[in-house]
Parts: structure tokens; sequence; C-alpha cells
């Protein structure tokens, strides 16, 4: 549900225009694959600088990534920033907001979902008293319970909402 709303952005400037949506849509991908280029150049600068520059010229370089992300603006692009950006902020030491935007990913395409416990788990091991993992199990639930009622509530019809998921 993610996914079609933050798609829709481009529409809502464009209108009923269908160049102007598409040329839109395209620099909205283009967008995501510049901020992802970003990310994957500064989650590599802090682990292993000498690597920063050739790792993020193998993915931003790459023909088929160009052409499917920017050129086909397949919402993959999308789904993968805000895995990079939960990337970031769990490196951070931003667990509640690493596991938000990873499940913000997963709301973007299901195929990031079982990724999702990964950050659950070692957030929950990151804490050390019981007090802090009892606080953070609490602020992932709430962010979670907001994210998908704010994400799923437009598309809502019922149980048979998530018949397509199952």
């Amino acid at each position: 549900p993610f996914g079609i709303l933050i798609t829709a952005i481009p529409t809502l400037f464009a209108g009923s225009h269908l160049l102007t949506n598409l040329l839109l849509l395209k620099g909205f991908s283009a967008l995501f694959f510049l901020g992802s280029s970003y990310l994957i150049y500064s989650i590599t600068a802090s682990l292993k600088p000498e690597i920063a520059i050739s790792s993020t010229v193998i993915f931003a370089w790459n023909p088929y990534v160009q052409l499917e992300y920017i050129v086909n603006s397949h919402n993959d692009i999308i789904m993968i920033f805000f895995l990079l950006l939960g990337l970031f902020a769990f490196m951070k030491k931003w667990h509640v907001a690493a596991f938000a935007l990873v499940l913000l990913s997963c709301l973007i395409k299901y195929a990031i979902l079982p990724v999702l416990p990964l950050f659950f788990i070692n957030g929950i091991l990151y804490h050390t008293t019981i007090k802090s993992k009892l606080a953070y199990v609490l602020f992932v639930s709430i962010a979670t319970i907001i994210l998908l009622a704010a994400f799923f509530l437009p598309f809502w019809a019922g149980p048979q909402t998530f018949t397509s998921f199952f």
C-alpha cells in the first residue's frame, strides 16, 4: 500500500496529462536511485572507506540497474531506498527508526518481509536492560500499528483486503 501511495505523488502534479505524468514518474524514480546511490556510499564509507566509491560506482553505473529503476520506473528502487535508509539508521543505532523504515520498505513490496525480524531481534539484543528492551518493543509495536493503520486504511475493504497477500 505504501508503494501505491508514494508512486501517486507525481500524478498529483501532472494531473491527467500522460506525458508529464510519465516524465515525472521517471524523475521520481531517478531521485530514489540517486538517494540509494548516496546511501550505498555513506554505508560503505563508514564500514570500509576504501571501497566506498567503487561500491557506489558498481551500483550507480550498472546499465541494468539504470534501465530497470529509471527507464522502467520500477518501484523496487523505492523499496531499496527505504531498506538502505533503514540500514543507515541501524548503523547510527536508531533501532526503532531502522525497524520503521524497513517496515515501510516491506509496505512497498513484501519481498523484504523476511529481513524485518532480523532488525527486530537485533534491536532487542542491542539493548542490555530489561527496561530498555521493553521500551524498544513498545516503541516498535506503536510504530508498526501506526504505519499499518496509516497505509492499509485507505485501501481497506474488509478482510478481503489481505487476499492478495495470502
